[in-house]
């Protein structure tokens, strides 16, 4: 989420009862890490943040940077942020405008609610964008990593 003026962070989790199954498995074997998971959700990762500068307008497109992989266990996260001041508002619109201000000097005016500037979701957190585009591989992908792992530990192999 968004960490300081000017930079959005997206953040994708699976659902509560998936992560709960995830937790307990994890706790039955005996497991910290998870280096699966980790392989598939960077290879997401990248693709999400490759496809969200490609589609991102203007100049944003080349401020979209992967961060990489953060946590551990059933709590890692791709992370990644789009360090532009005007992604806010071209993904989720902006509500607030200031009036009266002068030139360059936003103090000399006063926020006001207004309709302000709709909407322009690149990313997908409304609708759309480059989460929808990525959401199917990377779903694929978790799920192809999950089931070699099982195969793994059902095989016996170690």
């Amino acid at each position: 989420m968004a960490k300081r003026a000017g930079t959005s962070g997206i953040r994708i989790e699976l659902d509560e009862d998936s992560l709960k199954r995830l937790r307990r498995a994890f706790r039955v074997l005996g497991e910290e890490q998870a280096p699966f998971l980790r392989d598939a959700l960077d290879e997401a990762g990248r693709e999400l943040a490759a496809v969200a500068a490609s589609m991102a307008p203007g100049s944003i497109g080349s401020r979209v940077e992967y961060r990489g992989i953060r946590g551990k266990g059933a709590a890692i996260r791709a992370v990644g942020v789009v360090r532009h001041p005007g992604a806010r508002s071209k993904e989720f619109g902006r509500h607030w405008d200031w009036t009266g201000y002068k030139g360059r000097n936003m103090k000399a005016g006063r926020k006001v609610r207004r309709k302000g500037q709709a909407a322009r979701p690149f990313l997908g957190v409304i609708s759309g964008g480059a989460m929808a585009a990525v959401a199917p591989k990377a779903r694929q992908r978790l799920l192809d990593a999950i089931e070699r792992e099982w195969d793994r530990i059902l095989g016996g192999e170690v």
